[in-house]
């Protein structure tokens, strides 16, 4: 019975422990302006957090860029129903998975956030595009 104890009392704390590391690796994954703008290479972490949380949704184009600053980009110009569509574009680096350039995209309507999604990317695509 003692030895029964002993392992339910250690399989409980060792319970604990991991929901607590698991809890502190989820926070420092957290979008923050400081962090964003302070720490470049965790931006691809908090971008799960940017548009789980969808913190930008509704906002403003000029409040978006007071958080995190200007977009690598812009794609703006067509419409759609007679509502301005605008796609401002972060380029945050290179991901691991296949040498892709990694995104953070937001799309706008009449200035104001509609979606926030990450986005992979060769960079021959785009030069493609431009040409």
């Amino acid at each position: 019975m003692r030895k029964e104890k002993r392992i339910i009392i250690l399989a409980t704390i060792l319970i604990i422990i991991s929901v607590g590391v698991n809890r502190a690796i989820r926070i420092s994954e957290r979008f923050t302006t400081n962090r964003w703008k302070d720490h470049p290479d965790k931006r691809s972490e908090m971008i799960d957090d940017i548009v789980r949380s969808k913190i930008f949704h509704g906002k403003p184009r000029n409040e978006i860029i007071k958080f995190i600053g200007q977009p690598s980009s812009i794609e703006e110009g067509y419409f759609i129903d007679q509502k301005k569509m605008v796609k401002m574009r972060y380029k945050i680096g290179v991901a691991e998975i296949g040498q892709l350039n990694e995104y953070l995209n937001i799309d706008l309507v009449n200035d104001t956030a509609i979606i926030a999604y990450k986005h992979y990317e060769k960079e021959d695509e785009r030069s493609q595009k431009r040409e």
